[in-house]
């Protein structure tokens, strides 16, 4: 499902129209944005959680030269599943 879709369900559901739906949508997905910028997880209740991690420096090798390389560390994003959803 894409960002198009999902305003059209959330339109269908809530009886209005894809007009109105864009910018609920875009505003949820602004401020999920911004809780992430600052670090900040988000838990949604039977969802998941959203949350920044750090990745440790570590030692690669360069699959063409076959010489290691220092990757450096940086902050990326994970996503842990409810509970209550389980993939089959």
């Amino acid at each position: 499902m894409n960002k198009r879709e999902l305003i059209k369900v959330v339109a269908r559901k809530n009886g209005i129209s894809q007009a109105k739906a864009a910018p609920i949508v875009a505003s949820v997905f602004e401020t999920l944005g911004n809780c992430i910028i600052e670090k900040e997880p988000v838990t949604l209740l039977g969802f998941g959680t959203f949350y920044v991690r750090e990745r440790k420096e570590r030692v690669g090798v360069n699959p063409i030269s076959k010489k290691k390389m220092t990757i450096p560390a940086k902050k990326v994003v994970k996503f842990s599943l409810s509970k209550n959803l389980k993939i089959k």
